[in-house]
């Protein structure tokens, strides 16, 4: 964990993240693209610079300085995060190295021009000059004065914080004071209404990200010939892109959130000159024309990651094989359910695909065979939010022959089953299903009551994963190779009794069972994970709840040809035991939480824990899969369970609000004034919808 003993190549890397603000989560994404930005990434033969990035970030995580926050499907790092002591350190030593300069308190230019400004009017006009390479500034310090920084061999800043109420003049004075920038970070603050002028004259620019309340890019953009990473954050929805879009060759990554509009291609122009060879992330333009659509996706040829919303109001499919090198889709929907029987029809995805995610699509279920045969790589598929429409899903045996994680959100699927055609006939020989799956997730899936008897041949399936709403779902009894993780059960759940038989029949003996009850979990060899305690209190009686049979001490076996079924009819017995005893302590505690709160008031602080014990959603309005009137449904699901008024229901609401929707909510109530009446939930629910719906559901 020294940092003397880190390689040249990370030290820099290492001491970057001092840059982001304390406790905040990392995005992998957009660190890896600053890295590569800033130079401090070197070209490795046979790979990309991504792929050296990600390198960087697992050699810093293997050593212990870093801490990985969130993992994806694949058991990549989405997410990051430093420790506080450690960011101190990265400050500390990038300042005694000169790596960068932070500006975050007066101290920083407490002195300028030979005038003490510490105890002066912060309105008074102040300049300072950085002269160091990397500049950081936070925005909450810089926006609360009229300071005027420069730096003309500055060649990256990063404005850090959260600010909505940025100064438009600080965004209109970046290219007369900063006119080396290769990376300008604007993402944490609101630049307004409008593009920022003058960014198109930055023409050394290889990062640019902006976060504002614009509907458009001016075609001034194309200037920006070297830009490499382009970024806008529109908290108004859909952005428009010019047509001088194509022409930024270096462009590596394209991401808008909120939504990318394209005016119609201009068919007679060659699209050798308006290529994008470079590009291979993008994310998220708004397909609704096949032959525009088409057209688009021809200049993309070596896209690698698409993340794309579709309308398709001319009722017709994108052929997306039209990408050869395409791995990772996403593909979202809103309207499909206006016409659902035209989008399956001439569905074509690359053969080179590894990941697929579907939403709101409607896909009829008999058509997901048409995506296993086109699809001979896949690797990871998610099925979310209607996405397949229908109650019957059929999978023949060698479908899917790759497919490791498959996960299964918000359908209405009922009956899941896997089919052998040629059993009897032997044409074809035998193949098992899902071969190479190895996790199976499912969340609320509320109609699905069991899962396929056939799921026990997978042999590298290791972990199923039953999230909040798929309660229904029986599991495979007396398959002690896989794993359950993450289980919502409530005591009348079917699962219980499927689980007294999910365990391991090599459990160890039961006077071993007393000294592994010292730690916090009990991992059996091949089990399921089971959390313990190391006292456990003696069961209270509760009326209806029939007493725990009190088993007496097993002796010794000493008959070596006892059949094996004995031994596991005992240690299953013993398992129910432990299961009863746990409903028995669960319902206790419910008892008495129930009758503390008939004596007492609830506390606000007691209401708010209810209320995220029941996993309530959060919407931060930056993610275009999120749906507001979803959002809205399911909280009013919650107040109705938890009988609160409409104020408390505006209070609760708050707490799962998160980035862009937060702050809206903070400008909102404050517009309202101090006099205002409290906010009520139906009040609220107008103001966000109106907000936060999507334009093309209106």
């Amino acid at each position: 964990m020294s940092y003397q003993g880190l390689p040249d190549c990370l030290r820099h890397c290492f001491l970057y993240f001092g840059a982001f603000p304390q406790d905040d989560e990392i995005l992998t994404s957009k660190l890896i693209r600053l890295w590569i930005a800033e130079g401090l990434i070197q070209q490795t033969e046979g790979k990309s610079l991504e792929d050296v990035a990600v390198d960087y970030l697992m050699l810093l995580i293997g050593r212990g300085l870093i801490m990985a926050e969130q993992k994806s499907s694949k058991d990549r790092v989405k997410s990051c995060r430093v420790h506080d002591l450690i960011r101190e350190f990265c400050l500390a030593k990038a300042k005694q190295e000169n790596v960068y300069r932070l500006m975050d308190g007066y101290g920083e230019v407490s002195t300028v021009d030979g005038f003490d400004h510490r105890g002066a009017d912060s309105n008074i006009p102040v300049s300072v000059t950085c002269d160091h390479r990397r500049l950081l500034i936070s925005s909450n310090w810089w926006a609360d004065t009229s300071l005027e920084v420069s730096g003309p061999l500055v060649r990256s800043l990063v404005v850090t914080g959260r600010r909505s109420d940025f100064p438009r003049s600080h965004v209109s004075s970046l290219y007369h004071n900063f006119k080396l920038l290769r990376v300008l970070d604007l993402g944490s603050v609101n630049v307004g209404n409008d593009f920022p002028v003058g960014l198109e004259n930055m023409n050394l620019l290889k990062y640019l990200e902006v976060r504002g309340e614009m509907t458009s890019v001016p075609s001034s953009i194309g200037s920006l010939q070297r830009l490499e990473t382009f970024v806008t954050i529109g908290l108004r929805g859909e952005v428009a892109l010019p047509d001088a879009i194509w022409n930024l060759r270096n462009l590596r990554h394209l991401r808008i959130d909120g939504g990318a509009s394209f005016g119609a291609p201009d068919y007679k122009q060659e699209i050798s000159g308006k290529l994008l060879s470079n590009l291979r992330t993008m994310s998220t333009p708004i397909l609704k024309y096949r032959e525009d659509s088409e057209e688009m996706l021809r200049r993309l040829p070596r896209l690698e990651k698409l993340k794309c919303i579709c309308l398709f109001q001319d009722k017709r499919l994108p052929r997306l094989n039209l990408l050869p090198q395409l791995v990772s889709l996403k593909l979202f929907s809103y309207s499909l359910a206006l016409f659902p029987d035209f989008y399956w029809r001439g569905l074509k995805f690359p053969s080179s695909l590894r990941r697929l995610t579907l939403s709101g699509y409607r896909l009829p279920w008999h058509q997901t065979p048409t995506i296993g045969r086109q699809l001979p790589n896949l690797e990871v598929l998610k099925l979310q939010n209607n996405a397949i429409e229908g109650s019957d899903w059929v999978i023949k045996d060698g479908d899917f022959p790759r497919l490791n994680l498959l996960k299964l959100d918000t359908l209405d699927l009922e009956v899941w089953s896997i089919v052998y055609p040629f059993k009897w006939f032997r044409i074809s020989p035998y193949r098992e299903p899902f071969p190479s799956l190895e996790r199976l997730e499912l969340q609320k899936c509320k109609k699905l009551k069991k899962l396929p008897a056939q799921l026990k041949k997978c042999k590298k399936l290791k972990e199923i994963k039953v999230l909040r709403h798929s309660l229904g779902v029986q599991l495979l009894s007396r398959h002690s190779r896989i794993c359950i993780l993450d289980l919502t059960l409530s005591l009348n759940c079917p699962l219980i009794n499927d689980l007294l038989y999910f365990r391991n029949t090599t459990m160890p003996p039961r006077h071993n069972i007393d000294q592994i009850a010292q730690a916090d979990v009990v991992r059996p060899t091949h089990g399921m994970r089971i959390r313990n305690r190391a006292s456990t209190p003696k069961p209270v009686p509760t009326p209806g709840v029939p007493p725990v049979p009190t088993i007496p001490p097993r002796a010794p076996q000493t008959n070596v040809n006892c059949p094996p079924t004995a031994q596991r009819d005992i240690l299953n017995a013993e398992f129910r035991q432990s299961i009863h005893m746990l409903t028995q302590l669960v319902a206790n505690q419910a008892q008495r939480s129930e009758d503390v709160g008939s004596a007492t008031v609830t506390s606000k602080a007691t209401r708010v824990g209810h209320f995220i014990k029941m996993n309530p959603p959060k919407f931060t309005g930056t993610k275009v899969e999120e749906d507001p009137q979803k959002f809205v449904d399911e909280m009013e699901k919650i107040f109705k369970v938890m009988h609160v008024d409409k104020i408390e229901e505006v209070e609760l609401a708050t707490y799962q609000l998160k980035d862009v929707v937060n702050q809206w909510y903070a400008d909102w109530e404050d517009a309202k004034g101090e006099s205002a009446e409290p906010t009520v939930w139906g009040e609220f629910v107008e103001a966000f919808l109106d907000r936060f719906f999507p334009l093309e559901l209106r």
